[in-house]
Formats: C-alpha cells, sequence, structure tokens
C-alpha cells in the first residue's frame, strides 16, 4: 500500500474507488491527454482498471501514483508519481496531471515540490527526470521555474497519436536538492 503525505494544501493518497469518476474525467479529457500519450479513456472501466493496477503494487514496483486531494474538503484534483522506477540505480521519472480547474493557481508546483522531496527524503532516489513535450508550454515552465536543470531533447522519441514526438529530458540530482537548488 503506497503511503500518504501532504503539503500545505494537497494530500497524496491512494487511489481509491470512489475516484473513478473524475479519474475518468482527468484521463479521458483530449486537452490534458494531448501532452500524456495523446490517448483518452473511452470508458469508466478503464479508470477502474487504472486505479486496480495502482493499488495492488509490488514491493519492487516500476511505477508508483498518488491520487492528489485538497486538503480542505478533500476534492480530487488530479494524480503525481514516479514511473520508470530503477531501484538499483535509484533514479525514477516524475510526472503528473490536474484537472482543469485547479490549474494555474501554485498547485502544480506545490506537488511538483512536495513530490521531490518525498522521492529524494522517502524513497532514497538518487535523480529525478522530468520528461517534457516541448508543445507543452505549461509544464515546461513548471519545471524550468523548479529546481529541474535541462539536460537535453530526444528526437523522436515516442510516438503519440500516430506521430513521433520529442521530447526534452530535465534532471535533478538528490545533492542539488539538499544544497537548495531548490
Amino acid at each position: 500500500m503506497l503511503p500518504v503525505f501532504s503539503s500545505e494544501r494537497l494530500v497524496f493518497r491512494p487511489f481509491q474507488r470512489a475516484d473513478v469518476p473524475a479519474v475518468f474525467k482527468l484521463f479521458s479529457d483530449p486537452e490534458t491527454m494531448k501532452f500524456d500519450g495523446g490517448e483518452t479513456m473511452k470508458h469508466l472501466s478503464e479508470a477502474e482498471w487504472l486505479i486496480d493496477a495502482y493499488t495492488h503494487l509490488a514491493p519492487d514496483a516500476r511505477s508508483m501514483r498518488w491520487a492528489v486531494v485538497l486538503k480542505d474538503g478533500g476534492h480530487f484534483i488530479g494524480s503525481a508519481g514516479f514511473h520508470q522506477i530503477d531501484w538499483h540505480h535509484r533514479r525514477a521519472e516524475i510526472g503528473g496531471e490536474m484537472l482543469k480547474p485547479y490549474r494555474r493557481k501554485g498547485l502544480a508546483t506545490e506537488a511538483m515540490y512536495r513530490l521531490i522531496r518525498f522521492g529524494f527524503e522517502n524513497m532514497g532516489f538518487h535523480r529525478l527526470t522530468a520528461m517534457v513535450s516541448p508543445f507543452n508550454h505549461d509544464a515546461e515552465k513548471l519545471v524550468q521555474r523548479g529546481p529541474f536543470v535541462m539536460e537535453g531533447r530526444l528526437r523522436e522519441w515516442e510516438r503519440w497519436g500516430g506521430r513521433w514526438i520529442d521530447l526534452k529530458v530535465y534532471g535533478l540530482l538528490q545533492h542539488e536538492w539538499r544544497r537548495g537548488v531548490n
């Protein structure tokens, strides 16, 4: 079971069955998903499957994802977590999505910083990577405002909706975080 942790306004908790409608709303939104692989959910059963996948994780799971809810009221606003976890090399990719009504309120920045802290202090990661589509201007601004360092561009790295897409690579090392790059 994933641990629960929080920031000033947010709680990161395991997904619950009650999250199915909100998860479906998030992952069926074409605007949200155009920068996250391009594939949208079509059926509530896909949201159920995602929730099941992230609530029954092995101790050495390669992905961990939390429901992100408001501390005040417990409303689901998005999801965030780690992907491509390499436990031997203590590294992971960080990412997340947020429902439209909660964007541009500083919540994504707060979530990013809290997830980074959790990754370094609780998970013991040495390195976190953010992979960002060059067309996702909001995500790019978020990581650039944050502590990440631009490391390069992976040309035609992923196939989204039938086309190849470049991804920009941003990295953050644990000792940079501790030193105050944050």
